[in-house]
């Protein structure tokens, strides 16, 4: 698990059982989001203010990632907001399909994923899915009660990639958000690099891991009561 990058872990994670994501579009978004801040990671591009400039030519190791570098290289230095328009844009839609595509094929390579024995029925395409121990160990790596729990800042932001798509709410408890909350905002504290990357999932429209805490604790009538500060505020 721990040669997987950010891109890839998420991919295994919001996976559905047909080998896609399912028909929210925020899945798509947040993996284009992954993309973008594994760029960051390798240094190859970086956060100035809220805009977004390459600084290091595409290498062999990242090229799965090129539909969004180039996304990025054709409009730089852009605005995180314009950036957000540019992958949400029915233009664009090849570079989600290309990218989906790239980290599907090296997880096929590093044998995370299993071919079913039915084919697509639209372009019958083999169908691809998830190991189930596979997503299963990778989503108690980020568990606070797990023996493995270290969470360093590859594991702090696909926590909040898949808070953003539901999956946290259904694999833990309400402490278990609590306490990865706030090593996230503990994190985010003493690290203004990884504060401007939680700002840049804000930027999509997306939330922190407060907003799982809160799904759960917090009832229909009780929306007004501020159960867990946001850390952007």
């Amino acid at each position: 698990m721990n040669d997987l990058t950010l891109t890839q872990k998420y991919t295994l994670c919001a996976m559905k059982s047909n080998g896609q994501f399912g028909e929210w579009h925020n899945e798509d978004l947040m993996l284009e989001v992954a993309a973008v801040l594994e760029l960051v990671q390798h240094n190859l591009i970086k956060f100035r203010d809220n805009e977004v400039k390459v600084i290091g030519k595409i290498n062999s190791e990242c090229l799965y990632l090129q539909p969004v570098y180039e996304i990025i290289q054709e409009n730089e230095p852009i605005e995180f907001e314009d950036l957000i328009e540019e992958f949400e844009s029915k233009y664009n839609r090849d570079v989600i399909d290309s990218l989906f595509d790239n980290i599907q094929n090296i997880l096929i390579a590093k044998d995370f994923l299993i071919k079913s024995d039915k084919n697509n029925i639209w372009d019958d395409e083999p169908i691809w899915y998830p190991k189930n121990n596979m997503v299963k160990i990778l989503i108690e790596t980020l568990c606070p009660n797990s023996l493995c729990y270290a969470l360093g800042e590859t594991e702090a932001l696909l926590a909040t990639l898949l808070s953003n798509i539901g999956i946290l709410r259904k694999n833990f408890s309400e402490s278990e958000l609590e306490i990865l909350k706030d090593q996230i905002d503990d994190m985010a504290e003493h690290d203004y690099a990884f504060l401007k990357k939680l700002n840049f999932i804000k930027a999509t429209g997306g939330h922190d891991i407060s907003s799982s805490v809160q799904s759960l604790g917090e009832t229909l009538f009780s929306k007004g009561i501020k159960l867990i500060k946001d850390n952007f505020s």
